[in-house]
């Protein structure tokens, strides 16, 4: 049986060591998101689509991106939960743990979908390469994993959660 401990795991990193296991910091991103000295070897470019002679292509013919930057990422799902109250939650969904319905009523971009993700640090000027999804003012994953003992699940010994 696998536990929340043993499959979910921070990893911060002392600015300037490497570690492959997070191979963003201190190669290509710096701890505060700034491109770092591999950036470069990490560009995007974009896939030029051949039409109707092969809609499949494993390798098709890359080009860059116009003036080196990325589209802007959109936003994907609803702008508020799809559940809206914990008695809707126990009424729609059946056979969970009580303490899980709770997370059915959170979610929720807070924005309009299929518009720039304004969560993202200069979406709109992202170079292309690598980007950091989180900023310092929505970054709830490193706030947590900076906690001693911290993890990104429920604890099933507290929860009586099992997987």
């Amino acid at each position: 049986m696998k536990t929340a401990a043993s499959t979910t795991s921070c990893h911060l990193q002392t600015e300037g060591r490497s570690n492959r296991h997070e191979p963003s910091f201190g190669r290509n991103h710096k701890q505060d998101g700034t491109p770092g000295p591999n950036f470069a070897r990490a560009q995007q470019f974009a896939g030029v689509d051949q039409g109707s002679t092969d809609p499949f292509l494993l390798n098709p013919a890359k080009l860059e991106f116009p003036d080196n930057q990325l589209p802007a990422p959109l936003v994907g799902g609803p702008k508020t939960p799809y559940v809206p109250t914990l008695a809707e939650a126990q009424l729609d969904e059946n056979g969970l743990a009580p303490a899980y319905y709770q997370y059915l009523t959170t979610g929720g971009t807070g924005q309009t979908s299929a518009t720039p993700d304004m969560r993202i640090k200069d979406v709109n000027s992202l170079r292309a390469g690598p980007f950091q999804l989180t900023n310092p003012e929505h970054d709830a994953v490193r706030r947590l994993c900076s906690k001693p003992g911290a993890s990104l699940l429920p604890d099933v010994a507290t929860t009586g959660l099992q997987h």
